[in-house]
């Protein structure tokens, strides 16, 4: 498994994205994801989240407005800056994955933080 990320996203559009982050390879048109130094592409870390799983036990971000935590046992809100060594978040682009709102005309980072074992 994949240990946090740091990423990258601009929303272009005059209106409010909900993605299933590392889920679905193609993003609504206006609204970019990149990892924050460059290396990977929204396309590359679906692929990555599908084949390896992303960890991790909270995140902080500027930009995201919601986030829920989405599994076969339902959905879990998180807050922004949410951390905790309890908490267990792992993406795999299939079942489990992370829905976030992404407000109109906006730029920000999103951190997903690495999960420490205790």
């Amino acid at each position: 498994m994949l240990n946090g990320f740091v990423l990258d996203i601009h929303n272009e559009n005059g209106f409010e994205c909900k993605i299933p982050l590392f889920r679905d390879i193609k993003l609504p048109e206006g609204l970019s994801i990149r990892t924050s130094n460059g290396n990977y592409s929204y396309n590359s870390l679906v692929l990555m989240a599908k084949s390896k799983k992303f960890i991790g036990s909270g995140f902080q971000s500027d930009i995201v407005q919601k986030a829920l935590f989405m599994s076969p046992k339902g959905a879990t809100p998180l807050n922004s800056t949410a951390f905790s060594m309890d908490l267990e978040i792992i993406i795999d682009g299939f079942e489990n994955y992370l829905s976030i709102i992404i407000p109109p005309n906006s730029s920000g980072v999103f951190q997903l933080f690495p999960h420490l074992e205790g």
